[in-house]
Formats: C-alpha cells, sequence, structure tokens
C-alpha cells in the first residue's frame, strides 16, 4: 500500500458510497432514502479513498453531549481496504478526546 494509492480523508460517505460499502461489507443495505435523512447528522466522519473511489468508511453518531456511537465501520472485501479501515477506527476515536464534552 501506498500514500498516493490510498488515502484517509475526514468526509461523511456520500449516499451512494454509503449504501454500496454497506452491501459490499456484509451489513444490512439501507434505502437511498434512510441514508439521505441520516448521514446529515454524522457527528465525525472518515473515509478511504484508493485513487478516487471509496473503499471503506467509520462513522461517530450520537447526541452532541452525552452519546457518542462509532458506527458503520465497512469496507470493500480487500486486505488494503480492510487494514485502511482499522485506521478509520483509529481516527474517529483520537477525534472524539478533544472535541467532545468532558464528562463531570
Amino acid at each position: 500500500m501506498t500514500d498516493e494509492q490510498y488515502k484517509l480523508v475526514e468526509a461523511t460517505p456520500s449516499s451512494d458510497d454509503y449504501r454500496r460499502l454497506r452491501i459490499a461489507a456484509g451489513l444490512s443495505p439501507k434505502s437511498a432514502e434512510a441514508a439521505a435523512a441520516g448521514l446529515p447528522n454524522t457527528i465525525y466522519a472518515v473515509v478511504v479513498r484508493n485513487d478516487g473511489v471509496v473503499v471503506g468508511m467509520g462513522r461517530i453518531i450520537g447526541d452532541g453531549g452525552l452519546f457518542f456511537q462509532i458506527v458503520d465501520i465497512a469496507t470493500q472485501s480487500t486486505r488494503s481496504a480492510a487494514s485502511e479501515s482499522a485506521s478509520s477506527v483509529l481516527s474517529s476515536i483520537t477525534f472524539t478526546r478533544p472535541h467532545f464534552p468532558a464528562p463531570t
């Protein structure tokens, strides 16, 4: 894997990419309507691009104060994409510390 081929980007996946990756990863399919309603509510997301094509993703959702969940960790079934997906999870978890309220 080279940096030119795979790139981790802080971005919410498009509806089409989201739906395609869920199916490719063996997750339940979602409708275009559901994706259009849910994706804009993403708190934080990363995608992995391979030569411009989204091959992995991870999202954080929640209520903005008390609860945050890492969801939709999905990748096309290639070894490199799976490796990059692991990076997306770590990036998502790293993001949570400085950006979310401290517990009291």
